[in-house]
């Protein structure tokens, strides 16, 4: 769907470039993307994290927020933080 969304532009190619730390939530019941698309994004994109949500549909974020929100605070930890130490990073209220 997503990658196949026109015939005349490969998306993977432009999907390679991508130098940020990616992560990918996925509920295993998303009606609107499969997971064989979900897994052509985490093999497309360096380093991109795919993460599973079993009897969760497509707002991962909605359905699961304790989890998600914990799985991109750890992940933000270790990908963002680390890089940004010398910075003085303000949390949003």
């Amino acid at each position: 769907m997503l990658l196949h969304a026109s015939s005349d532009h490969d998306y993977v190619v432009q999907l390679r470039e991508v130098d940020v730390p990616t992560l990918i939530l996925w509920g295993e019941q998303d009606a609107r993307f499969p997971r064989e698309e979900q897994e052509r994004l985490a093999v497309a994109i360096p380093g991109a994290t795919l993460k599973v949500y079993p009897e969760t549909g497509h707002a991962v974020h909605w359905e699961r927020p304790s989890r998600s929100c914990g799985i991109w605070t750890r992940s933000w930890k270790r990908h963002v933080l680390p890089s940004s130490s010398s910075h003085h990073v303000r949390a949003a209220r």
